[in-house]
């Protein structure tokens, strides 16, 4: 028998609220940055506030499908493969944005610029997760 942990719990329960908004309205995730790391791994403490809104477009049942993500004043086209996968989208031509979930309510978000010389940002954020 295999045991459960408070991480996979944390996973299954972000799993299991995705098809609850997808059969809603748009969900609204207010967060605060925590630090910031640059591409050669310096760290240092960040502050501010970002909202994410989460937009069903094409949802399977399970959470999975098109999303549309927003913040800053824009909306983008996210698409979610598996349950518990990242979050995945471009702000325009040459940028890819991860988000992974580290716990149900702390975020990992890595920007990646990939035109010239490719660099990335990674924030480290805590999130109010309904």
């Amino acid at each position: 028998m295999r045991r459960v942990t408070a991480w996979s719990a944390a996973v299954l329960s972000l799993a299991l609220a995705l098809p609850a908004r997808a059969e809603g309205a748009v969900d609204v995730i207010p967060c605060q940055f925590v630090s910031e790391c640059d591409a050669e791994g310096a760290c240092q403490a960040s502050s501010g506030e970002i909202t994410f809104t989460l937009t069903p477009v094409e949802v399977a049942p399970r959470g999975n499908g098109d999303w549309l993500i927003g913040y800053g004043g824009a909306e983008y086209e996210m698409k979610v493969r598996l349950p518990g996968d990242p979050w995945v989208w471009s702000e325009g031509l040459f940028d890819k944005q991860t988000v992974i979930f580290a716990s149900r309510s702390s975020l990992i978000w890595i920007a990646q610029e990939l035109s010239g010389e490719p660099t990335s940002t990674t924030r480290f954020l805590i999130c109010e997760v309904g």
